[in-house]
Formats: structure tokens, sequence, C-alpha cells
């Protein structure tokens, strides 16, 4: 990250970062100091250099609780606390406008962009540092209609919102926001094109049905969907996202029976995929019972438990082929040195520091190399007891964590976790 050029300039950050700034950014929410540093250019390296703040580390994000409705829109938003792996968690108040009394909730990040959906499918993202904010058209366009924030029917199907994927960092280009969306249901996929298309568009598909949506990714122009319970991948190709256009399907890497023992619910299965690795499509299963076992360790504020019952499988296949369902599925036996987080969140990959020698078969520190960091979404039904686990993709000791989530009123209810990394902002010069 840039640095001052000159002593003056580092001397006048340190005064201002000892100063009256200083006691503003130590009465503040990391998202808030952040957002300073962005309208302050003298306090960047100052804030920066604090190693106390979490920046560039990943981080769960938790919704405490949304702010008492208030006509004044600015004071709108959910409080929430960002907890690093091998540190303590710092407060983050995530501003969102709000839309009469109906409060929302997110349910997608990537990078400083969150997604958020509202009573009536008023669905919305917005910038955390700079509060830029892109109104998304109404999903009832295309016949689908909300019962509440996650629940909707479309035709004769009811449907649950998984998530929003944000594909990549929306651009405001000639006074347009161009921007890639995906609407994961259980039971359907939509797509907005920001900048391109006026409405959303709803993925053909002839093959679902008995599986369910679990997952979906943009990558090379094609959108990935994986299928529960087995596994299965289909693919749309470019300009193919029409009605009248279906998917490739791409087998599950695990044969029938494997995919379909215990299906009665005693080894569940969850799907993520992600796209890394020189250019892969990536799959992830992540198997067990998510059940934490023996008495926590208090690490950093945060409680610990062994999950001897979770693991994972992790397979790659090459995604820049002209036709990808002509590959295989490898699997991997670690990640290169990085580490997966999955979640709500669009999947993103990390390198992770090498662990010290006296610490490499330890439970801790937190974040280690070539391990999936999972978070469950609102209906995932393994990770339910856990605010996120790490499952070594070599097979080793998996770990989970729990939070100490506040008493909530009737009708409030948390916001899902997520992962988040949080970043110092830096305008356009």
């Amino acid at each position: 990250m840039e640095q001052g050029d000159s002593s003056n300039s580092n001397t006048h950050a340190h005064v201002l970062a000892s100063g009256p700034l200083a006691n503003i950014t130590s009465r503040s929410d990391l998202l808030t100091t952040a957002r300073i540093a962005y309208g302050i250019p003298e306090m960047r390296n100052a804030i920066h250099e604090d190693r106390s703040l979490p920046f560039g580390s990943p981080c769960i994000l938790h919704g405490l609780r949304p702010q008492e409705y208030s006509a004044d829109q600015n004071s709108h938003g959910i409080d929430a606390s960002l907890t690093p792996l091998d540190s303590a968690a710092v407060s983050a108040f995530v501003p969102c406008r709000v839309i009469g009394r109906n409060n929302k909730h997110w349910v997608g990040a990537n990078g400083d962009w969150v997604a958020f959906v509202q009573d009536q499918a008023q669905w919305t993202l917005l910038n955390v540092y700079t509060k830029a904010e892109i109104t998304l058209p109404s999903i009832q366009n295309v016949g689908i209609h909300p019962d509440d924030h996650f629940r909707y029917h479309w035709e004769m199907a009811s449907l649950v919102l998984l998530k929003i994927q944000i594909t990549g960092e929306p651009l405001l280009f000639e006074g347009r926001w161009h921007y890639c969306a995906i609407a994961v249901f259980d039971k359907t996929i939509a797509i907005m094109m920001g900048g391109t298309d006026s409405d959303w568009r709803i993925l053909k598909n002839d093959f679902l049905r008995p599986s369910l949506y679990a997952d979906a990714i943009y990558d090379e122009g094609r959108i990935y969907a994986v299928t529960e319970p087995r596994g299965d991948v289909l693919v749309w190709q470019p300009m193919e996202y029409g009605a009248r256009s279906g998917p490739r399907v791409i087998s599950s890497p695990l044969n029938e029976d494997v995919a379909n023992v215990n299906a009665g619910g005693q080894d569940s299965r969850v799907w993520f995929l992600a796209s890394g690795l020189g250019g892969n499509i990536i799959l992830v299963c992540i198997h067990g019972q998510g059940e934490a076992v023996g008495i926590p360790i208090n690490y950093k504020g945060k409680n610990v438990w062994n999950c001897p019952s979770l693991h994972c499988e992790v397979y790659a296949r090459n995604g820049q082929v002209t036709d990808p369902v002509d590959t295989v599925w490898v699997r991997q036996g670690d990640l290169q040195g990085s580490s997966l987080f999955l979640g709500v969140n669009y999947p993103f990959l990390l390198d992770a520091p090498e662990p010290e020698a006296h610490n490499a078969g330890n439970t801790f520190p937190l974040f280690k190399p070539d391990s999936v960091f999972a978070a469950p979404n609102y209906v995932n039904h393994i990770l339910r007891f856990l605010d996120w686990c790490r499952i070594p993709v070599d097979g080793g000791a998996s770990v989970g964590s729990t939070f100490v989530w506040p008493e909530l009123n009737w009708g409030e209810f948390h916001e899902v976790p997520m992962w988040f990394v949080p970043t110092l902002p830096w305008p356009d010069m």
C-alpha cells in the first residue's frame, strides 16, 4: 500500500494519528474509520500502520441487530462486529438505507459491496465505504413474488432465496452501473447484467428436479451452478442466458452410491463452487454432522470447538477451455498455500501465512494454508450449529467457532455470519 513520500508527510500523519483525529477513530467502528481514511488522505498511512486494525485480514461479519427506525436515513444500518481469525472482534456499522419501517438483511457480499434484500423484493447493492447504492430491478418483473425476505413463489413452486452473488466490482461508466448479479434460489437461478440488461433473466433448466441448487458462480462468461444432493454441476455457455437455452451437465465427481450415502441426514453434504488455482473451476463438498464436541477453547474472545465429523473434498477442472464439459474433475490435496472462504459471500482465495514449525500441527493460529473456511447460509443444515468452521483439505482435524449473540426482540433475527475482508479504500485520483 502507498506510503508517505517524505519525513514531513510521515510526521504530519503521526501528529494527526496522535491528536484529535485519533480520538475520533478510537471511538469509531472499523468501517467508519475506513471512511475517515477515504476522506482525509493524511490519515491513511497512520491508520494503515495501526496493526491492531484487521485491514486485509479475513473476518467474520456478524450482524447483531438492526438500528431503531429513524426518519434520518443516515442513521439506518446494522450494528455488527468484524471478528478476525486471530485477533479480537471490532465493531462495524454497516449503513443501509431503509424504505419504510421494514429491516433490510444482507444476502451476499463481494469485496467492498454487500447485497441487501427488503420486503416486497426491494434488492440493493451497497458499497459499505462510499455508500454508493445500486437499486436492482424487481424480481417480480419476471414472475417471482416475495412472501417474506427469503421465501418467494414462482408459478406453482415455492422458492427459498439462498444468496445474491455479486460476481465482481460494480463499475460506474457514463452514468450507468455495470455489474453482474446472480440470484440463487433453491429451485431456480436468475441473472442480471447491469448496464446491458434492463431486467432479470431466469436461466432455463429442464434437468433440475428432484435436485436443488446449492450455489452458483460466474466465470469466463459462463454461469456454473451446483446441485444437491449429488453435486452435479450445470453450466450455461456465453450468450445462452435466455429462456430458450438450457445448460450442459457436468457429472458429480462422486459416484451415485457415495453421493446418496446416508441420505437420511446422518452424513449430510453441502456443495460450494469457486474459481481460481490457475483458471480452474473449484467444487467443494463439505460433509458430516456439523456437531461441536468437547469443551471449547476461548481464543481471542471466541469459542473454538473441535468438529471431528466435518470433512471436505475439493475438486478442480479447467474452466478456460472451449467446452468445460470435456474436462475432468481432479481431486486436490492442497490449495497451493491459499485458503478458500465460502458462505453467503462470493467465494475467494487468500494466501495464508505459513505456520511456524512448532505450530504446524496445532489448532492455533486459526488462519492456516490449504484449508476451507465455511460459514452457513440461512438454510444450511450442516453448519447451523456453528458460525464458521475450518476444514483442512488434507483431511486433518476440523474446528469451528460460535459467537455469543445478544438477545433479540420479538420479530428480529440475526444476520447470517459471512466472510468479509476490510480494506482501506483509495479514491480515484
